[in-house]
């Protein structure tokens, strides 16, 4: 009489008073009588262990096939034993023999045994053929209440499935999780841990101070602030470990704050009147925001004759291997090249180059106190802004075209640089 492989294991486990034992990791279980070692003669190693039915089941281990063999054997002696009326226990010779239908439905619950091990493998042609073979056996069943029989191993199939299906996804959730948790991000955490930021900081503010004290020299202690500030936010660090020059970083921005917040102190300190002060720093600080260009080019510029601080753009420098430093900064960063006077200049040039007319008017009265400047200067001023809103709408239609990370830093960088120019204009309305 053949039986299922489980119900073979279990018999030969009922008889003998075996063991399951599992090998080290191993995906197979193995039958073993407690002497350390199994029916197939593998031997308990370090790390191997006793397991018992539903654990088996839990871990989708599959009945080593040597094992089950030697089992079928010895199961079959003791059925012999047992039918000669040799001395058996009455539970032993007692045995029920199956009939078909029973030996079909053991069949399919030892393909369901094998569902977790094949879902945690991810092997979906696998499981697609141990569906396919459950379905075909429970399509065999014959006889009295069959349809719910049939209903109940295809639900139980499915549970199995389902049940695997889940283990498998939060093991692969907690694996990615973990890879998240890995990540190391190079951004500065704690810009004040950075040796001499803060007397840097300190510093700063206090030349704040001094630009708001001295405001009839104001551009040039803005020009002086604005390169004090970006030697400071390069030293700051960005998720890419790149220096944060445009401040975009929460420590560049806390730092300006605490900067700020030095100033006002500073302020209180000096007996100046406050609301007095605050005024001299708001124009302060546009003519900072006016001299933020001019900084930024020279900075870079300076990198050629400053190793040590064009080390800090390691990113650009290796993505720009032939050029030199302020060449490979420019390009990595899509800052502009030239201070707002130079580009001015330029423009000036090009434009005396294209057009020797260009400053002659109609070609009348183009000189000085004719009159005419006022009545010709104002509609032309608002047509120049008239075009300007119009080149921003189709900018704005355009955005979706700025592909790749370069594009889109080079377009905040000119778009920096408009705005700076804009805000120069309304400062002289």
């Amino acid at each position: 009489m053949s039986l299922a492989p489980h119900e073979e294991r279990q018999a030969w486990i009922a008889a003998t008073n075996g063991r399951v034992v599992r090998i080290g990791r191993g995906k197979s279980a193995h039958l073993g009588t407690g002497n350390d070692e199994t029916l197939c003669g593998r031997l308990m190693v370090t790390g191997s262990q006793y397991i018992d039915e539903p654990e088996m089941v839990h871990l989708g281990l599959l009945t080593c096939r040597a094992c089950l063999a030697t089992a079928r054997r010895e199961n079959a002696k003791i059925r012999a034993t047992t039918e000669k009326g040799q001395n058996m226990s009455t539970t032993e010779t007692a045995e029920k023999k199956q009939t078909a239908r029973e030996k079909k439905v053991a069949e399919v619950r030892d393909a369901i045994e094998r569902v977790p091990s094949v879902v945690a493998e991810g092997n979906e042609e696998a499981l697609t053929n141990l569906r396919a073979e459950a379905v075909a056996l429970i399509g065999q069943l014959r006889g009295e209440g069959v349809a719910a029989e049939k209903a109940k191993l295809r639900n139980d199939f499915d549970k199995a499935v389902e049940k695997a299906q889940k283990a498998a996804d939060k093991a692969k959730k907690d694996a990615e999780k973990a890879d998240r948790a890995a990540v190391v991000t190079k951004e500065t955490l704690d810009y004040t841990a950075i040796p001499g930021l803060v007397e840097a900081r300190d510093a700063f503010a206090a030349t704040v101070v001094e630009g708001i004290r001295a405001h009839a020299t104001v551009a040039d202690v803005a020009l002086k602030i604005a390169k004090a500030d970006l030697e400071q936010a390069v030293q700051i660090t960005d998720k890419n470990g790149d220096p944060d020059w445009n401040r975009k970083t929460n420590q560049n921005k806390q730092r300006t704050t605490d900067a700020m917040a030095k100033v006002l102190e500073s302020i209180k300190a000096s007996g100046m009147d406050p609301d007095e002060a605050l005024d001299h720093l708001k124009k302060l600080d546009q003519s900072i925001v006016n001299q933020r260009r001019t900084a930024a080019v020279e900075y870079v510029r300076s990198l050629d004759e400053r190793p040590e601080e064009a080390a800090r753009w390691a990113r650009a420098l290796a993505a720009n291997p032939d050029a030199k430093p302020s060449e490979a900064v420019f390009s990595f960063t899509g800052m502009p090249q030239l201070t707002r006077a130079e580009e001015a200049k330029r423009k000036r040039a090009l434009e005396a180059a294209g057009s020797e007319s260009s400053n002659d008017g109609n070609g009348e009265g183009g000189g000085e106190g004719d009159g005419n400047d006022q009545t010709e200067s104002t509609p032309r001023f608002f047509t120049n802004l008239k075009a300007i809103k119009e080149a921003a709408d189709k900018a704005k239609e355009n955005v979706k075209n700025l592909k790749d990370d370069e594009a889109r830093a080079k377009a905040r960088a000119e778009l920096r640089d408009l705005l700076d120019e804009l805000a120069e204009i309304r400062g002289k309305i």
